[in-house]
């Protein structure tokens, strides 16, 4: 029976995402966020919306639902913008862009440790971390995480990068609360409601390194997940967590689980914590150390077999996952809450 459970988790996730929780997950957060939004606030955050490059096409994409479900759906889609950009090639234009995007630039990262240039790198200039809006011509793809480093075996480590998820929702979220131009407003929003997501997907937060993968392992990115039977392994460890919130990633399903995460009884301030994002990033990195690399990814590997992934591992990932996405919805809230009280 684990077998079989193992195999159909297998064929769920295959397909990687590279997004925390995927684009369902970040959508979920922003469920939970706008359903806690204080009434005074929500129609500030609904006008700040409109300013994104690509609210034309959001407005389509929730024009089939109730009139009364839409304006939470436009904040659930502004969630996933980062990832957006982040998928849309340097100098050219994809399905992933807008019209009002700038022309990325294709110099936006540095080399690693193996001399090769990675736009998961962040340069060191000070444009890395600006706060410039939608003019900006940098995806920012090293916000996405912060490699709170982990040694699996004794391996030695490096250090975190800056900047990371955690400097630029700290830095975002301060000028969400100043008196800055609204298009300026508009575009840390959009990454703070994306950032809070990233920062609760336990394999964001850390980078393990071992005797296998001595220079990391891209929070699980170079874990592979396949037999050694298959000639072409595209599933990972990472794009397990991010595909825990499920595969069914309509507006309409996605709302449907928001609301019932929704009905659990909101936790109190201190446990919500919005003046210490750290404390967030260092739970989640315990997560990642018992839950996340709990058996069969305990060992110094860069492939793990499907089969031997337990039905107990899943359901505690995805008992994480419930658990991490609804706090991060009532930590966005209150962080716009107090942000945009003024």
């Amino acid at each position: 029976m684990r077998r079989v459970m193992a195999v159909v988790l297998f064929l769920f996730w295959v397909i990687p995402q590279a997004n925390a929780w995927g684009n369902k997950g970040h959508e979920l957060v922003a469920y939970i966020a706008y359903m806690n939004l204080d009434p005074m606030i929500r129609p500030k955050v609904d006008a700040l919306i409109q300013l994104n490059p690509c609210f034309a096409e959001w407005k389509t994409a929730v024009s089939s639902l109730p009139a009364a479900q839409q304006p939470v759906a436009l904040f659930m889609l502004a969630a996933t913008w980062p990832d957006k950009i982040k998928l849309t090639a340097p100098q050219s234009n994809t399905p992933y862009d807008c019209p009002g995007h700038p022309v990325f630039s294709i110099t936006d990262g540095a080399n690693g440790p193996d001399g090769h240039f990675s736009a998961d790198i962040p340069p060191n200039i000070p444009e890395a971390s600006q706060n410039i809006g939608y003019g900006d011509d940098r995806r920012h793809k090293y916000w996405h995480f912060i490699d709170t480093p982990l040694s699996g075996d004794g391996t030695a480590t490096l250090p975190a990068l800056e900047p990371n998820a955690l400097t630029e929702l700290i830095l975002l979220a301060q000028a969400l609360g100043s008196q800055e131009d609204p298009a300026l407003k508009s575009y840390d929003l959009v990454w703070v409601e994306h950032l809070t997501g990233d920062i609760h997907q336990p394999l964001h937060d850390v980078q393990r390194f071992t005797k296998a993968l001595p220079t990391g392992d891209e929070g699980g990115n170079l874990v592979a997940i396949c037999s050694s039977s298959q000639p072409d392994c595209r599933a990972e460890l990472h794009a397990y967590w991010d595909d825990l919130p499920g595969s069914d990633s309509s507006l309409s399903a996605t709302i449907k689980m928001g609301l019932q995460l929704n009905k659990q009884a909101a936790p109190d301030d201190p446990t919500i914590d919005i003046d210490h994002p750290e404390h967030w990033v260092s739970a989640a990195v315990d997560l990642a150390k018992t839950d996340a690399y709990a058996p069969p990814f305990n060992t110094s590997t860069k492939q793990v077999d499907p089969s031997t992934i337990s039905a107990g591992y899943h359901a505690k990932a995805v008992q994480d996952m419930r658990k991490q996405v609804f706090i991060a919805g009532n930590r966005l809230a209150k962080l716009l809450n107090n942000g945009l009280k003024n």
